[in-house]
């Protein structure tokens, strides 16, 4: 009796005395109790399920036999006769647990709705026989109908009633030892009470008073003070466990240390090795996008270089052999390829200044007719090439700008240049106008063609250096990938930008929108360096200014 353990038997035999005087009285109305209960669950609900069933099923068979004798819908008839097979299912199945349960009330149910099934059937084979003829709905079909709805209504209603007086017959034969149940407990459960007040009081003074002392010991220990002072003589469970907590404690401080020393090692590898990672994947990175743009770069340049060495061996041969007839068409092709070899080079050296911050912008007049003739005279090869038509259209008072004409020329060059590629026997629109925003004016260069247009997810490509909508090695079109994303670089340092708007299959349409004077440009704050001066400048009346801007 000195352990807990004795203790706690004495007071759980005495318990046990009492409720199993309790539990003899109550195991036997529970017996009667669950006897009911499972003939309800295992018999009645199942039946009355099925019953409930079989009448949803008969009830859509009458809604259909009527809607059919209205409307004479084979395809009403048809869902009535799948519903029928349904009722005959769920028949069978009533039949069959009907004779299990061996109750004449259910015997009596399932032989009315049997009876109303067969008059069901009879009914959907007259009407069926109607349609057959094509004759009209006879009187008595509309009559049966009507009285075979009155009886399912009817064999509803018992089906109700006779489910209530069953749950209440096995509620009446539960009830007298319930009762008695109830009348027995609480005597039972008096002396109980008496019995666990005087054992709360005994395990209060045994156990709750150093298990809180314990807990408290427990709680200090898990906010980490480690040093709690445990001194006991019980030789008890009580004391078993104070004494293991001490030791507990003990062998944290020393784990404690361990894992912080542990803690501080795997911090710092993994601090070093998330460097080396990030470290890798930077130099990966920029291995992959190095081996892309040589790749690209040499093919591009390697054509015109090719075609320049190839006609120039040409005119070789032919100089030798005295043959002068097409040394001419020949030396123009060398011009042709040069001067592509010469954009190409041009576009590579003006991205690296844009890049490098050392890009330069000369202001001057610009005069629109002029550029637009420019800019045409150059792409006309290309049109005819793809067999494009080129349409231009001009506002009025579009005339001139105050600006780097020279890039205004690449970046439009650029546009055209880009819509002649992508688009073969069609047309390309090139449409000049201005606008004033508040004190602003702008100017619109809108080029728009119909040829192969841009996917939504390839948009992003577009204005990024040295990428092409199409990455594959098998791609049709070629090119750096440079000409869009310079001359976006360049609007946005002359106070810009270029939008696109295309759709697959339609084609697209790109707006270069720039501030028509110096003056109101506002070049984003960045690595750029941009310097425009020009100590003289003819305005179109004769006047003249300097300019020398810094941004």
């Amino acid at each position: 009796m000195r352990t807990i353990t004795g203790k706690v038997a004495v007071g759980v035999s005495i318990f046990l005395v009492l409720l199993s005087m309790i539990a003899f009285q109550a195991i036997y109305g529970v017996s009667i109790t669950a006897t009911s209960v499972r003939y309800l669950a295992r018999t009645a609900l199942p039946l009355s399920a099925l019953y409930e069933r079989f009448d949803l099923q008969l009830s859509r068979t009458v809604t259909h036999l009527t809607e059919t004798l209205y409307t004479r819908s084979p395809a009403t008839l048809t869902e009535a006769g799948q519903h029928t097979a349904d009722a005959r299912q769920t028949l069978a199945a009533l039949e069959q647990a009907s004779a299990t349960a061996n109750d004449p009330t259910f015997a009596q149910l399932t032989a009315a709705r049997r009876d109303l099934f067969i008059r069901v059937e009879r009914l959907q084979s007259q009407i069926a026989s109607e349609r057959m003829t094509q004759g009209s709905s006879s009187t008595t079909s509309t009559a049966e109908l009507v009285q075979i709805e009155t009886a399912l209504d009817q064999l509803i209603d018992l089906r109700h009633a006779a489910l209530t007086q069953l749950i209440d017959q096995k509620s009446a034969e539960a009830e007298t030892p319930v009762q008695a149940a109830l009348l027995a407990a609480p005597l039972g459960f008096l002396a109980i009470g008496l019995m666990a007040i005087v054992m709360v009081w005994v395990l209060h003074r045994s156990i709750v008073r150093p298990v809180r002392a314990l807990a408290h010991m427990a709680t200090a220990i898990g906010e980490g003070q480690l040093d709690q002072a445990t001194t006991t003589n019980r030789n008890d469970e009580i004391g078993m466990l104070q004494r293991a907590l001490h030791q507990t404690a003990a062998n944290l401080r020393e784990r404690e240390l361990a894992i912080t020393t542990r803690a501080q090692q795997i911090m710092e590898h993994q601090r070093v090795e998330l460097a080396l990672i990030q470290a890798r994947d930077t130099a990966e990175a920029a291995n992959r996008a190095k081996n892309a743009i040589l790749s690209m770069m040499s093919h591009e340049l390697r054509t015109p270089l090719t075609a320049i060495i190839g006609f120039s061996q040409l005119i070789e041969q032919l100089a030798k052999a005295g043959d002068y007839r097409t040394i001419i068409d020949d030396i123009g092709h060398i011009q042709t390829a040069g001067r592509r070899l010469m954009a190409l080079i041009n576009d590579i050296l003006t991205f690296s200044q844009i890049e490098a911050g050392k890009f330069k912008l000369s202001i001057e007049y610009l005069s629109i007719v002029g550029l637009v003739h420019d800019v045409t005279t150059k792409v006309i090869p290309l049109l005819e090439q793809g067999s494009n038509t080129l349409s231009i259209a001009r506002h009025d008072q579009a005339i001139h700008m105050y600006t780097d004409g020279a890039r205004v020329h690449q970046a439009l060059l650029n546009l055209l240049n880009n819509a002649a590629k992508f688009t073969e026997a069609g047309t390309i629109t090139l449409t000049i106008t201005q606008e004033q925003i508040a004190d602003t004016t702008w100017m619109n260069f809108r080029v728009a063609d119909n040829g192969i247009g841009i996917a939504p997810d390839k948009m992003q490509k577009l204005f990024k250096p040295f990428s092409q909508i199409d990455d594959s090695d098998n791609r049709r079109y070629g090119g750096t990938g440079l000409s869009l994303a310079l001359s976006q670089r360049i609007c946005q340092l002359l106070g810009g930008e270029i939008t696109v708007e295309s759709e697959i299959g339609v084609g697209s349409v790109f707006t270069m929108r720039l501030p028509a004077t110096a003056e109101q440009l506002h070049m984003p704050s960045s690595s750029s360096y941009v310097e425009a001066y020009r100590p003289a400048l003819s305005a179109p009346n004769g006047e003249t200014h300097a300019y020398n801007t810094h941004c």
